[in-house]
C-alpha cells in the first residue's frame, strides 16, 4: 500500500468516525431541539462555506431574474437549513417502523402509480433533490413493493455503504446508478419501478442540454432511454415539507413513452417534458431544492460560465433571518 492510499484510508476512517457520531447525535436528539440546532448551524454554514453559496446565489439569479438580492439570499440561506433538516429526517427515520415512517407524509396521486403499474410494463419514477426526498423514498417503498433505486455512490465506501443500507430498510433495492443497465432493463421488463433523481448536471459526454428554468442544461437522458426500450411510462414524483414532522409526496400524472422512430428526437421530447415537472415543483418550493450545485454548467445558452467569479459578498448572517 502506498503513502497516499495510507492517507486516504486513514481519512476515509476519520470522516466515516464522524459520519456515525453525527449519525448516532441526530438519531437520539428530540426533534425540537436538533431542527433548532440545525438551523443555527446551517446560518453559519452558508456564511461559511463561500465556494457553495455562491454556487447557489449564481443559480437562484440564472432561475429567477429579477428578484431582490435579499430574496435570493433569504432562498439559498433556506436551502442549506433543508439540507441540515433531511440529515435529521434520515437519522431519526432508522429508529422508526416503517408504516412510523409512512404515516409522516401524505400520500398524493397514489393513483397514478397505481394506473401506471396495472398496465403491467412498469415504470420509470423521476425524482428530484427536493424536500425530504430521501424519507420520501423510503416512505415510497413502504408502498410500492418491488421497488428498485438507482443510487450514486459515495467516494468513501463505508458511508456509502451505510447510506445504501438505510434507503434500502423499508423494502428498495439499491443499485449503483452507473454499470446497471441491464439489470435495471430486465426489473422494468419484470412489470417493476426504478427510481432515479434527475436534477443534477449530467456531463456533456452523458447529458443533453435540454430546458431548465428557461435556460439550456444538461441532463441525463437515462431515464427516458429505459422507459423508450421497455414502452414504460414516466412518473415524476416529488415531495415537500409542510412541517418538521409533516411531508406531503407526489406522484404526477404518467408522461407516456411513445415512440415515433426518431431516438433523438423522443430522448429529447421526454427529458424535456421530466424537466419540466420537476421545475415546477421546485418553482412552487425554492427554498427546499439543493442549489448549491453547479447545474448549468457548459449551458449553450450562457457564453461565459456563470460560476467562474464571485458576484458579490456575503451579508452578515446576523441580518439573515429564516422564515
Amino acid at each position: 500500500m502506498s503513502r497516499n492510499d495510507r492517507k486516504s484510508g486513514w481519512r476515509d476512517a476519520l470522516e466515516y468516525a464522524a459520519y456515525r457520531i453525527g449519525w448516532e447525535l441526530l438519531g437520539r436528539l428530540p426533534e425540537g431541539i436538533s431542527h433548532t440546532a440545525a438551523s443555527g448551524l446551517a446560518r453559519l454554514a452558508f456564511t461559511l462555506d463561500d465556494r457553495r453559496a455562491d454556487v447557489s446565489l449564481v443559480n437562484l439569479r440564472i432561475a429567477f431574474p429579477g428578484l431582490p438580492d435579499s430574496e435570493y439570499h433569504r432562498i439559498a440561506q433556506e436551502s442549506y437549513q433543508h439540507i441540515a433538516w433531511n440529515a435529521i429526517d434520515l437519522a431519526s427515520a432508522s429508529r422508526r417502523e416503517a408504516s412510523q415512517l409512512l404515516e409522516r407524509f401524505e400520500l398524493i396521486g397514489w393513483e397514478n402509480y397505481e394506473r401506471a403499474m396495472a398496465a403491467g410494463r412498469g415504470a420509470v419514477v423521476v425524482t428530484a433533490h427536493l424536500g425530504s426526498f430521501e424519507c420520501a423514498l423510503q416512505a415510497l417503498s413502504t408502498r410500492a413493493r418491488g421497488l428498485t433505486v438507482a443510487a450514486r455512490p459515495l467516494s468513501n465506501r463505508r458511508v456509502s455503504h451505510h447510506l445504501f443500507e438505510q434507503r434500502a430498510r423499508t423494502g428498495a433495492r439499491i443499485v449503483p446508478h452507473r454499470g446497471s443497465l441491464r439489470d435495471l432493463l430486465k426489473t422494468i421488463r419484470r412489470g417493476q419501478a426504478v427510481v432515479f433523481a434527475n436534477d443534477q448536471y449530467a456531463r456533456r459526454t452523458r447529458g443533453i442540454p435540454i430546458p431548465f428554468f428557461g435556460v439550456r442544461a444538461l441532463t441525463s437522458p437515462g431515464p427516458a432511454l429505459l422507459a423508450l426500450r421497455c414502452g414504460a411510462p414516466l412518473l415524476p414524483f416529488y415531495t415537500f415539507r409542510m412541517t418538521h414532522h409533516r411531508h406531503r409526496a407526489v406522484v404526477m400524472p404518467a408522461i407516456i413513452s411513445d415512440s415515433t422512430g426518431d431516438r433523438k428526437a423522443d430522448l429529447a421530447r421526454l427529458t424535456a417534458e421530466l424537466n419540466t415537472a420537476l421545475e415546477g415543483a421546485i418553482r412552487d418550493h425554492p427554498e427546499q431544492w439543493i442549489w448549491g450545485h453547479r447545474r448549468f454548467r457548459n449551458s449553450p445558452d450562457l457564453p461565459d460560465d456563470p460560476y467562474a467569479t464571485r458576484t458579490d459578498p456575503l451579508p452578515d448572517p446576523d441580518i439573515l433571518q429564516v422564515r
